[in-house]
């Protein structure tokens, strides 16, 4: 074997970039699950809204939130917030945003200013629990299961003229309540509040979520191009391989059979001599070519042998 093994070496170089490229292609093929879960759970469900931290949200909303959010929570979403009016935006800025998010006409929103996922990741879980916090405020006073409200009064001015100590015990009681849900049910829990918050803006939620599911479809695509690709390429390089072994192994076979001397041709049958220099190395450069193709591409790369 070892003998063998050693018509290997010429293609080093070839094997160590099946190597990296089967590794690319089986990262290719355990990527696409997630993006059909992605599509399914995100794009169908959720309406192509990925997480509870809204791209933009109105002034008086973010207000609501920061009701229940510490001054280090306060400080994480000023910081990755910008307030956006007519005030402090130029004439060609407010009249673009104002095509994407047509209640900025009347009312301030706040955009959401960073890309960076550790920020996002940290900003949802402030979101997302202050976002069901207000969610079920707002329920509970809509069928009136809040006492003593007088008629057309806003719940949440109410509360933010409470002492903090009472806040603070509110919120404790809140999240008793919803302390048996993990990160991803509160983040699911809150999905439904960002969406109706986007609809006040005036965004077209439809458009968001095909957008979503086009992009994600297109990736996958992708992906799948980049996955074959990587196969046609293993599949042309190991049948490169067993080739060039099959023919090395032939030639050193055939000046070794006739360098035999007429006693050496004696000990061997003619037949032995052609079965050893053909179906013997034709199983060498099938194995060879298993070896470096792995089995589930084999047959397409015995197509593509070169004799």
């Amino acid at each position: 074997m070892t003998k063998v093994l050693k018509y290997l070496k010429p293609f080093t170089l070839s094997l160590i970039l099946v190597i990296g490229l089967l590794i690319v292609q089986a990262t290719c093929d355990l990527s696409l699950p997630d993006y059909t879960s992605n599509i399914v759970n995100v794009g169908i469900q959720q309406n192509g809204i990925k997480n509870a931290v809204p791209t933009v949200i109105r002034e008086k909303e973010l207000n609501k939130l920061m009701i229940f959010m510490d001054n280090n929570q306060k400080d994480e979403v000023n910081k990755n917030y910008k307030l956006i009016d007519k005030d402090n935006l130029t004439k060609e800025e407010y009249d673009k945003e104002v095509k994407k998010y047509p209640i900025l006409k009347s009312e301030p929103l706040y955009k959401l200013n960073t890309n960076d996922k550790k920020e996002i990741e940290n900003l949802n879980k402030i979101m997302s629990k202050a976002l069901v916090k207000v969610s079920g405020i707002k329920a509970a006073s809509q069928q009136g299961k809040i006492p003593n409200l007088p008629t057309g009064v806003d719940i949440f001015s109410v509360i933010e003229k409470l002492p903090q100590a009472q806040i603070d015990e509110m919120t404790k009681e809140i999240d008793n309540k919803t302390s048996d849900l993990d990160e991803n049910m509160l983040t699911q829990s809150s999905i439904y509040a960002v969406k109706n918050e986007y609809e006040a803006i005036g965004i077209n939620i439809e458009k968001l979520q095909n957008n979503y599911i086009f992009k994600s479809g297109a990736a996958m695509l992708g992906i799948a191009l980049i996955s074959l690709l990587a196969t046609i390429v293993v599949g042309f390089i190991g049948s490169r391989v067993g080739a060039g072994i099959g023919r090395s192994l032939r030639k050193d076979v055939f000046r070794k059979v006739v360098s035999f001397s007429n006693v050496e041709f004696d000990k061997f049958s003619t037949a032995s001599l052609i079965t050893r220099s053909t179906n013997d190395i034709q199983q060498i450069q099938n194995f060879t070519v298993m070896l470096v193709c792995t089995n589930t591409r084999y047959r397409w790369c015995t197509k593509s042998f070169k004799y």
